[in-house]
């Protein structure tokens, strides 16, 4: 991505950054007691999108991962990044 560049320009959508952003954190473990080796990912659960119109709403699941609700977050479960064509 160029910072310098509209995401529009770039061929990037709102759904592509925000599953990009989950993906980032997913990958980023959080220490337990100070232990690292006993971490947990804290980042989980599903993209959604939500539009507002005049007149309409909208809203849509931009990418779910497999997490189980209440369990310790496995980083590795599912695809790391999915495919763009995969985003809405």
């Amino acid at each position: 991505m160029d910072p310098g560049r509209a995401l529009n320009e770039q061929g990037i959508g709102c759904a592509e950054v925000a599953v990009r952003i989950v993906c980032a954190a997913r990958q980023q473990r959080i220490p337990i007691g100070g232990d690292l080796a006993n971490g947990t990912c804290q980042v989980g659960g599903f993209v959604q999108l939500a539009q507002l119109d005049r007149g309409a709403a909208s809203s849509v699941i931009a990418h779910r991962w497999p997490d189980t609700i209440g369990a310790r977050l496995n980083p590795r479960n599912g695809l790391t990044r999915p495919p763009a064509a995969a985003l809405l």
